[in-house]
């Protein structure tokens, strides 16, 4: 029999699942912005910036056959106040330089099209020119204002212009809009001793977009003028297909008014994602018109008619039933993972608890109340809201929740009074059950302590929490700025103890390498242990500084702990970043960045047809990681191909990079490996975008029908740093065009997005992990692919099941199942257990399963227990009990500074090969140790256990290199039926780094190769491949302890032998480099006397006494995944030639072993015999 594992599935689905909604909802939350002017900036710990995502409304909007509105006269005036702008903006005569220059439009913009040029103080993105603060809406529009707006001038017949820019700078900033034009981001062309640049230097490529008119009618039987000051919300609609990790960089909102006779415009629309507007008024309900799709060069005309609306009327009462005052009701659309979004209307309770609400939009509304000191509550009221109705007896029941209570001193002691307290998420610690991180980040509290320093704060969720606090203090013996947070806190506590800190700087220089100050800065410091995946959360603090700080920098309000600092200058590389232990002692080195000139490459962008192409974005091959890093900083390198499609992209760190070329409407470029050296200026290189494949799929429900209104996500394996979400439409389909060539993998699961799925029944995103459709697809440039993704099921069985432990029942448990010669991920069952540890699951057929009990599931982190189950062939229904074992392993962890290491990773693997279908031997767990550094990983068999502590997050599978610890093994951790091993502590060094390159036969990079660490033991640092080659064939592993290591590496069929041994420093860099040869696979089946197989363990030691099996990489498990698994049969390899040991171990301690040679054929097969 051959099962399929999913311990390691559901890590990476869960994980991943969750980073892409993550990214999606950091991105809508706390969008990038463009660098503060100067000083320091402070990141607000749990602040939502918006960007007001339109959504959900289904509403089609009628097209008007009418005459474009006229657009507003250009703005000729120039002053600008104090109030409206920093005096930057304002141009000095003496600072004043006249640009000349075209503008090369696409041959089909229409002819009504009218184009200014726009003058900037500093490059800007299109999110920021086209937003509603941006220099496009003030240039258009005297009643706004943008701070970075200098000038603006019209562009003639001709495509000519001569606009002011300040030459102060010795740059200027060029941008456009337009009716229908627009660019992605600005262009900067450099002065030369203040002088303008040449005629035909000054040459700008737009981008066509789109020019959306409407108007707004009143309601039948309303005055005419009853439409002015209607509000026209314009932004991105998430319920479409969109890139989920750009969309924070591209989406942008925009408001605009109706004048006296209902008009409204939209001017510069970008054609890359669709969108949605929002219409709202005091005294009408609000309209949505989603689906809005431009097209370049469309003018799209919409019509709306004010309406009445519904009445909503009812109740807010506490848990006993007793009314609550002055509660405030807001009317929202559901959202993201089950949170409303766009206040609609809004309404308080009165004395008698009683609201009413008038106007309210005719759909779907959440309803949703938060008074202080309880628990939010919602409800959706989603009947038929007829114009005039009116649905009334509603009730919002609240409950208290949780608490929290102590007290907050100084460190002598004293209480500490007028403290305001926050608690909010611990992001660090956002698990998959219960409340999801959306919720979690939106029930927190807050409070200031009284005299005797005490706080109590109750309305909050399960937690865990983050407990922040701050003071300042203007006299007397604790004078100064206190604050100081605790991290997972737990509800319930009614003694909590919180000592306050006075605040620490951080001061230091950034110079060049001849020792001379930087002129323009930036630094970003990151608290250790605080923060979840992707560094959502954490806390940080950062500052841009310029040539008045003469390259000093000094970050206040700094607390206790390990920081990670690292600094960023526009025309340099980025220098490796500073570990430093707060507070600091006297003998501690100054802090000095040096800054070494970046590189860059020029180069040109091809269409599919191997013509120039202008507006290609251009950027480095990333990782997910450090993708959704350069989302969040406005010096990450890009570039816009120009109209003749070259490019320059600039601020380049020197070392192996990757370039690659994207485009609404292709694929991206392949990615081009370059290696740069400081300073260096690479030419002529070439970027050919693909056509892409086209995917396009059903999904159907568990009968069988069509399944409208589902997420579906596409993902790029192994990395993950491509992906796209969209909804499927009434008829269940969905499609994806222009989709980069390679392994994708795909999810359908309840609508996250539309509210459909929520964490409201106590699962969270358990509930989706039991609902998703999964698959996988492989995309072939230039060609089509269908899936399917749900089926009616073969021969259903309903399983009522628990899950205990010692005979208490196991909580917010994941159990899966996998039948076994399963085919594919849509096999995967999912159920998740409820207070009581019972669950229940539809599976499709009976037969021989592979069940996998997962615990603690949290981002990137488990414990899982698999077992062999037989669902029998008879009956409608079938009851299982799993009975978790008794073994136990804990310890603690102190970091590099001898501290307590909280939120650190710590793996847990069976040591002896690994099972029939199974990549985890039968128990994995990854978990993370608490803020004392403790860590304890229960529910495990008798065996012999490895455990790895510290390295980078889930073994580099997101990319990055943010290891805070070396990683440290320990093997042979051996425990008995029911034993628990206690003290298996470690104390962790400073993090290294092992670079190096794999290379094929003939001496050439080999691109994708996976990349394996054994330590001086021979002990893998990692199972699991998650580090691979770039283009260049090299790469970096981070998150090294001090020691000797080796390196051996995969692709394919092929496979490299282990290299020669590299010394790493603590902290310090080494080097490896291995060479790719054909590889053997070992295929092993063992059976017993009668021929029989048997589900054995399967161990492989080569001549070294390295363990062999079970070791894959990322694209070895999505592949297994993808295709499922032969029965009988557990493949191991490619193995390079030579001589192995292969021994088969029962479960009840019987084995057989055999030697064997490969070298002579690709395929060996053996099989194994026990009496």
């Amino acid at each position: 029999m051959t099962y399929r594992s999913t311990s390691k599935t559901l890590i990476i689905v869960g994980a991943l699942t969750l980073a892409a909604l993550g990214a999606l909802f950091y991105s809508l939350t706390d969008s990038p912005v463009d660098a503060p002017e100067s000083g320091t900036e402070r990141a607000e710990e749990g602040t939502i910036q918006a960007t007001s995502p339109v959504e959900l409304a289904q509403v089609p909007a009628e097209e008007l056959q009418r005459e474009a509105s006229s657009p507003e006269p250009v703005r000729e005036d120039l002053e600008v106040t104090a109030e409206e702008a920093p005096s930057e903006s304002v141009l000095s005569p003496e600072d004043t330089v006249w640009i000349a220059g075209s503008v090369v439009l696409s041959p089909m913009t229409p002819g009504d099209e009218e184009l200014l040029v726009l003058s900037l103080t500093k490059p800007r993105r299109s999110q920021r020119i086209y937003s509603d603060d941006g220099a496009a809406a003030a240039a258009w529009d005297s009643s706004r204002s943008s701070a970075v707006l200098l000038d603006q001038a019209t562009v003639d017949e001709e495509g000519n212009f001569r606009v002011r820019a300040s030459g102060a700078a010795g740059r200027v900033h060029l941008a456009l809009s337009g009716r229908y034009s627009y660019c992605k981001a600005s262009r900067a062309f450099e002065l030369v001793d203040g002088k303008a640049p040449g005629v035909g230097e000054v040459v700008l490529a737009a981008e066509l977009g789109a020019w959306l008119t409407g108007r707004v009618k009143p309601a039948p039987g309303a005055a005419p003028e009853s439409v002015a000051g209607t509000s026209v919300d314009l932004g991105p609609d998430i319920t479409g297909s969109f890139d989920a990790l750009e969309i924070g960089r591209q989406a942008f909102s925009i408001e605009v008014e109706c004048d006296e006779s209902g008009l409204f415009e939209f001017r510069s629309l970008p054609v890359s994602m669709h969108l949605g507007i929002a219409l709202k008024h005091d005294d009408f309900a609000a309209q949505l018109s989603s689906g809005i799709e431009p097209l370049p060069g469309a003018h799209l005309l919409r019509e709306f008619t004010h309406s009445q609306g519904a009445r909503l009327a009812g109740k807010v009462v506490d848990e006993k039933g007793q009314p609550v005052a002055e509660a405030e009701i807001l009317a929202r659309l559901a959202g993201p993972i089950g949170e409303g979004i766009g206040v609609l209307r809004e309404a308080t309770t009165d004395d008698a608890g009683v609201f009413r609400m008038e106007a309210v939009h005719l759909g779907a509304i959440e309803l949703s109340t938060s008074p202080e000191g309880y628990v939010g509550a919602k409800l959706l009221v989603d009947q038929d809201l007829i114009d005039g109705g009116a649905v009334e007896g509603l009730v919002l029941t609240l409950s208290r929740g949780q608490s929290l209570a102590g007290r907050v001193a100084f460190p002598d002691g004293t209480p500490a009074a007028g403290v305001f307290l926050r608690v909010s998420a611990d992001f660090s610690q956002v698990d998959l059950n219960g409340q999801n991180a959306a919720r979690a980040m939106l029930e927190n509290g807050v409070d200031e302590t009284d005299a005797e320093g005490a706080f109590a704060v109750s309305g909050l969720g399960v937690g865990p929490f983050k407990v922040s606090a701050q003071l300042e203090v203007e006299e007397g013996p604790h004078a100064g700025v206190w604050r100081t947070a605790q991290n997972g806190v737990k509800p319930g506590v009614e003694d909590l103890v919180i000592e306050l800190e006075k605040v620490i700087s951080l001061s230091g220089r950034a110079v060049d390498l001849e020792g001379a100050p930087l002129e323009s800065f930036r630094v970003v410091a990151s608290l250790q242990g605080t923060g979840g995946m992707l560094g959502i959360g954490a806390e940080r603090q950062s500052g841009k500084f310029d040539a008045d700080d003469e390259g000093n920098f000094s970050l206040p309000n700094l607390r206790s702990g390990v920081w990670d600092v690292r600094a960023t200058s526009v025309g340099y590389g980025t220098p490796d970043g500073i570990e430093v232990v707060l507070p600091e002692p006297e003998s501690a080195p100054d802090l000095v960045f040096i800054f070494a000139p970046a590189a860059r490459i020029e180069g040109v962008v091809l269409d599919t047809f191997g013509q120039s192409l202008a507006g290609a974005q251009v950027g480095l091959e990333l990782s997910l990681a450090d993708r959704v890093a350069a989302s969040q900083n406005p010096d990450s390198p890009e570039a816009i191909s120009d109209f003749e499609g070259k490019f320059k992209l600039a601020g380049v760190e020197p070392g192996s990079r990757s370039v690659t070329a994207s485009m609404p409407g292709f694929a991206s470029s392949e990615p081009k490996p370059i290696v740069l050296v400081s300073g260096e200026v690479v030419d002529g290189l070439v970027l050919e975008l693909r056509v892409g494949g086209l995917l396009t799929g059903e999904v159907r429900n568990d009968e069988g029908e069509p399944a409208p209104g589902r997420s579906v996500i596409v993902q790029l394996m192994p990395g993950y740093n491509r992906q796209f979400m969209s909804t499927s439409d009434a008829r269940g389909e969905f499609r994806f065009e222009h989709l980069e060539p390679g392994n994708w993998q795909v999810i359908a699961m309840p609508n996250v997005l539309t509210g459909e799925a929520n964490g409201e029944s106590g699962k969270g995103l358990g509930d989706l992990l039991g609902k998703m459709k999964m698959a996988t697809a492989e995309i072939i440039d230039g060609e089509s692919l269908h899936l399917i993704l749900g089926q009616p099921p073969e021969n259903p069985i309903t399983l009522k099941g628990s899950v205990v432990h010692a005979g208490e029942a196991v909580p917010d448990a994941v159990v899966s199942f996998v039948p076994e010669g399963s085919e594919g991920l849509g096999d995967l069952k999912m159920a998740y257990t409820d207070e009581r540890g019972e669950f229940q699951v539809d599976l499709d057929k009976r037969g021989e399963y592979l069940v996998t009990v997962q615990n603690n599931v949290a981002t990137g982190r488990q414990n899982s227990i698999e077992f062999g189950e037989t669902i029998p062939q008879e009956g409608e229904e079938h009851k299982l009990e799993l009975d978790l074992p008794l073994g136990r392993i804990s310890g603690t962890i102190e970091g590099p500074g001898g501290s307590p290491a909280a939120n650190c990773r710590v793996t847990l693997n069976v040591e002896g090969g690994v099972a029939y279908g199974s990549f985890l031997g039968g128990q994995y767990a990854e978990v993370a140790t608490d803020q004392d550094g403790r860590y304890d990983i229960p529910y495990l068999r008798p065996g012999t256990y490895t455990i790895a502590a510290g390295g980078i997050l889930l073994g580099g599978l997101l990319g990055g290199d943010g290891a805070s610890s070396g990683r440290v093994v320990k093997n042979g951790l051996t425990i008995g039926e029911g034993e628990w091993l206690q003290s298996i502590d470690f104390a962790l060094p400073r993090p290294g780094v092992l670079i190096g390159n794999v290379q094929d036969s003939a001496g050439l990079p080999v691109a994708g190769a996976a990349v394996w660490v054994r330590n001086a033991d021979g002990h893998v640092l990692e199972r699991f491949a998650m580090v691979e080659t770039d283009g260049a064939g090299e790469f970096t592993y981070a998150g090294l302890a001090p020691g000797t290591y080796s390196i051996f590496a995969k692709k394919g069929d092929s496979v490299s032998m282990s290299s020669a041994p590299a010394r790493l420093a603590e902290a310090g860099t080494a080097e490896a480099t291995v060479h790719l040869e054909p590889g053997f696979m070992l295929l092993v089946t063992v059976v017993d006397k009668a021929e029989a197989e048997l589900r054995a363990r399967i161990s492989v030691i080569d001549g070294a006494g390295h363990e062999m099996s079970g070791l894959l990489s990322m694209t070895e498990i999505m592949a297994q995944l993808g295709a499922g698994f032969s029965a009988g049969v557990q493949r191991v390899g490619p193995l390079p030639a030579g001589k192995y040991r292969v021994t088969a171990t029962l479960a009840d301690g019987r084995e057989t072993h055999k030697n064997v040679r490969l070298g002579s054929r690709p395929e060996r097969k053996i099989k194994l015999r026990i009496k």
